[in-house]
């Protein structure tokens, strides 16, 4: 029997693939589609093959996570562009109905995004209308809701009307339309979760803002959710491309009666309180709403935690917070003050020498890892103490993706340790050792090294032996190496010399690589080679095979590549 069957919102490696190498760090099972069923961008997926594909895979599962975004609109970006009516998407999202009726044990975990509304002008993943008019339907949005909400004062007022004399009426139209069926189908899932079809619902916010669409679609969505009496199994919060992760994790905890305590410790003092950019909340809400819907809870001391949560948090937020992009000279001067990166990374060398499995959420930037950290991290010969990492895209894309490994790999961690089996890992790091790098430093994921690592597919129960075990820390440590790699190699440093000193000599642009796809990706493997070999040391870099990089939607914003740990 397949443990769990996965249905992603679309085929990029942070949907179609994160999951599934988490999941190969596990003993669970986790199915999928192949990657050509899935869609290309904005080619929708053939829906009617996913609907026989999940009714066939889910006939014998026990858990079923599922993107409604995927089976009602082939994709993310699809879902953005169809022209469906409402009795069309209610028929595919049915087949949730039958699956449940073909396997009455079956548990749902489903997902649904709350369209976006980006705040720029730009149709690589929008209508073509949205190349001229993104940013004043985006505007336009956020003026309707702060009028709804606390009104508007003249200049506001006068600016809102503006903007509907300019956005030309068919615009608006096919862009709101779109909208009102997309808030049917999350109306849609609420009643299935309602009729114990779904027994467990996400409905995040993609993209969002304090004021816009989403916020107003989210407090209508939440009263229908809390007079249903539903709280408890439906979670709104800002996300988007982690949730597989996220869904998973908590399927994870559920099969294996697991609710992990997590203590959280931030860089900064008023990070808990800074609003991220692209989202409406503050990161401390955030992290509660990420944990929770992952499975586990939030503890009040180190000591008794199954895994310490060290947040690289920003200072400051929405638009004051860095990108990758923004040099270090012009960052708000509150990351300057208000952030102390070397207490920080002494309290990862305290946790760690103590015994403490220690993940890290470096969400300080966005798009991209925090470089003055990850370099401080390196010199120190931190890195091989940290058990989970991500820093990449928005903070709830990092969150999702950290939490969801940090569980699951504390989960084995424990286990090993319950059994008296797991050999506690070198002290080192503590704070008078730090002047320099050490060398030799032993891995957080154990002393044995080689095999494949990427994905397995491994029957659902507890499994054991030394050579499983060290075959499973092999996957963990290669996901982890992998975020490494993309989140701070890739979106730090080498996207963007890439996109600044290379793409214009070999005839491509940022949004289009297409017709120097081989030499793009080939340029990302060197770059990303000597990346590793200049700050990745102390995780010994000739162990990696890194091979098939691929830009996956053909532009510089996202990469793809396989790893092994040879």
């Amino acid at each position: 029997m397949s443990a769990i069957v996965y249905l992603p919102l679309d085929e990029r490696p942070c949907n179609a693939a994160y999951p599934v190498r988490i999941a190969a760090a596990s003993d669970v099972r986790l199915t999928a589609p192949p990657r050509a069923m899935l869609g290309d961008k904005k080619r929708p997926a053939d829906t009617a093959a996913l609907a026989e594909w999940l009714l066939a895979q889910s006939a014998e599962a026990s858990r079923l996570i599922v993107s409604l975004d995927m089976l009602v609109y082939g994709g993310i970006v699809p879902s953005r562009l169809h022209h469906l009516s409402e009795a069309q998407c209610q028929a595919r999202l049915n087949v949730i109905k039958s699956c449940k009726e073909r396997n009455p044990a079956l548990r749902i975990f489903a997902f649904n995004l709350i369209m976006r509304a980006p705040a720029y002008s730009s149709s690589d993943e929008e209508p073509d209308y949205y190349a001229d008019y993104g940013a004043e339907l985006a505007r336009l949005g956020a003026l309707q809701d702060q009028l709804a909400r606390d009104g508007l004062d003249e200049d506001a007022q006068a600016e809102l009307e503006r903007l509907t004399a300019y956005v030309p009426e068919a615009v608006r139209l096919d862009f709101t339309d779109r909208r009102r069926i997309n808030t049917t189908v999350n109306r849609m899932a609420i009643d299935l979760v309602k009729e114990n079809v779904i027994d467990f619902l996400l409905i995040p916010l993609d993209d969002n803002a304090k004021y816009g669409y989403s916020s107003s679609e989210q407090r209508n969505l939440l009263l229908r959710v809390e007079k249903l009496g539903l709280l408890d199994r439906i979670h709104l919060y800002p996300g988007a491309d982690e949730i597989g992760n996220t869904l998973f994790a908590r399927a994870f905890c559920e099969l294996k009666g697991y609710q992990p305590e997590i203590y959280i410790r931030h860089a900064s003092t008023s990070g808990p309180f800074s609003i991220p950019k692209y989202e409406d909340r503050s990161l401390g809400e955030s992290l509660k709403a990420q944990i929770h819907a992952a499975g586990g809870f939030i503890g009040d001391h180190a000591s008794e935690a199954d895994f310490v949560l060290m947040v690289n948090s920003p200072p400051v937020g929405q638009h004051d917070m860095a990108e990758t992009t923004t040099a270090l000279a012009d960052r708000h001067a509150s990351y300057f003050s208000e952030v102390n990166l070397r207490e920080f990374a002494e309290a990862i060398a305290r946790y760690t020498a103590k015994g403490r499995m220690v993940a890290l959420a470096d969400v300080a930037t966005c798009n991209g890892s925090d470089e003055p950290l990850m370099k401080l991290l390196s010199r120190w010969g931190l890195l091989p103490k940290i058990a989970a990492y991500a820093g990449w895209n928005t903070s709830g894309n990092t969150l999702g993706t950290v939490i969801a490994h940090a569980i699951v790999e504390s989960y084995y961690r424990g286990a090993a340790q319950r059994a008296g089996g797991l050999q506690s890992r070198e002290a080192g790091g503590a704070a008078g050792e730090l002047g320099g790098k050490k060398q030799g430093t032993p891995s957080a994921f154990g002393e044995q090294q080689g095999g494949a690592g990427g994905q397995v597919d491994v029957q659902a129960g507890e499994s054991t032996g030394a050579a499983w075990e060290a075959e499973r820390a092999r996957n963990s440590e290669s996901f982890y190496v992998s975020r490494l790699l993309e989140d701070w190699g890739y979106q730090a440093i080498v996207r963007t010399d890439i996109a600044w000193n290379h793409l214009e000599a070999l005839g491509g642009n940022y949004f289009d690589v297409s017709a120097i796809h081989g030499e793009i990706s080939a340029l990302v493997l060197a770059k990303l080679t000597a990346f590793a070999e200049t700050y990745l040391q102390d995780l010994d870099p000739s162990r990696f095979l890194l091979d098939n990089v691929e830009m996956p939607w053909r532009r510089m914003f996202e990469v793809g590549f396989e790893l092994r740990l040879a």
